[in-house]
């Protein structure tokens, strides 16, 4: 099953719409080739129906327009001043065009529907992607996703903080070369782990036959993620044959078609599946249910999300662990996404959760399943916009 625009609030039933651009600090900041991360901001989007249902979306670009060319405050520039403005006075077309190249603004807008409209009828945002309300089925084994860190003692005390709060598997951010060998470090203290690598393109510019000198073969990972830039497809191809570890690509997939072009060219053996990057949960279903049939692994990624994109998100990394059950090496993929207490003191919401094995619980609740605190919001506000449909 995936989720269609019917089960969501229509345009022509949303009469206000509250725009909040947050900012909260991270428990620690996260650093990634690209930039690091301290103060997540996110705006949260508030669909408001005449009949008083709500529903919630988060953009979950980052601070600055490092990850995508999409941030936070451009975001609440461009739903504010171009496209709220276009939804309310009935122009969906262009409501629709103004975020064709804006994905993590159109899935926070996506979400909110959806969740309004569930929450309307009492279903859960999993249950509407086909997900079984079972226990299995909801609780989530999770990878542990580490920032560069300033010193392998460093490294290794958040790895094993990582294993004891029952991470399935451990994903380092790297840069460059150098960085195998701080992870070759991680392999021998801990060898029996099961570990990813992330560069976020940070390797481009490296033949695969340097980065096999440098030991990347040697680290036995999981897979190594988006290793060149995101439109390197040639270039990943060519690494993917000259290297043993399996390529993940995450940046590179914007969109079903991209994964179809990247799986044609022999760039990928799995696939980082973000709802933010995507444009919503329903493409980011059509994108796991296209690589169950192509046999190809795909796990739900993380975008530093606050609760209500955490909580959306995980919907779809329960259908990823549904879908991806019998996919030769896709079967136990754990997702990236974690509780919301790994990222911050205090969420906008009710905290996303782990279990007492460590494994991700999705939340089961009506739409996304999780409350907005208003006063928390409050708090956390950088600037808020309220937009009201003309009579």
């Amino acid at each position: 099953m995936t989720v269609g625009a019917e089960m969501g609030l229509t345009d022509a039933e949303i009469v206000r719409v509250e725009l909040t651009r947050v900012a909260l600090p991270l428990t620690s900041a996260f650093e990634a080739s690209h930039g690091t991360e301290a103060l997540r901001q996110v705006v949260i989007v508030q669909l408001v129906a005449a009949d008083g249902t709500i529903g919630l979306g988060e953009v979950d670009a980052l601070s600055h327009p490092t990850y995508t060319h999409e941030y936070a405050a451009g975001s609440f520039v461009l739903l504010r001043d171009e496209v709220v403005p276009a939804l309310l006075r009935g122009d969906s077309a262009a409501s629709d065009a103004l975020t064709r190249w804006h994905p993590m603004t159109r899935a926070a807008l996506a979400t909110a529907r959806l969740d309004g409209g569930l929450r309307r009828v009492g279903r859960s945002l999993a249950e509407a992607l086909g997900v079984p309300d079972r226990a299995d089925g909801r609780h989530l084994a999770r990878t542990a996703v580490l920032g560069r860190a300033g010193s392998i003692e460093q490294l290794l005390s958040w790895v094993d903080t990582a294993k004891r709060d029952g991470a399935a598997l451990v994903k380092l951010k790297i840069a460059g070369p150098h960085d195998i060998d701080a992870a070759m470090e991680v392999c021998r203290a801990f060898p029996d782990l099961d570990l990813a690598a992330d560069a976020n393109g940070a390797l481009q510019g490296f033949e695969p036959t340097e980065l096999r000198r440098a030991g990347l073969d040697r680290l036995g990972l999981r897979y190594l993620e988006q290793p060149y830039a995101p439109d390197a497809l040639v270039q990943l191809a060519e690494l993917r044959r000259a290297v043993d570890t399996p390529v993940c690509l995450d940046e590179s997939i914007g969109s079903l078609g991209a994964a179809r072009v990247a799986h044609t060219l022999g760039a990928l053996d799995l696939v980082n599946v973000k709802p933010a990057r995507l444009g919503g949960p329903a493409e980011a279903a059509a994108v796991l249910h296209w690589a169950a049939q192509e046999g190809i692994g795909a796990f739900c990624g993380g975008m530093l999300e606050l609760g209500v994109g955490r909580a959306a998100a995980a919907a779809v990394a329960a259908l990823a662990a549904l879908v991806g059950d019998g996919v030769p090496g896709g079967a136990g993929l754990p997702t990236d996404l974690g509780p919301s207490a790994a990222y911050v003191v205090e969420d906008l919401t009710d905290p996303v959760l782990t279990d007492a094995a460590g494994r991700l619980v999705v939340p089961s609740g009506p739409g996304i399943g999780v409350t907005l605190h208003r006063d928390r919001l409050e708090r956390a506000t950088v600037e808020h916009a309220t937009l009201i449909r003309s009579r």
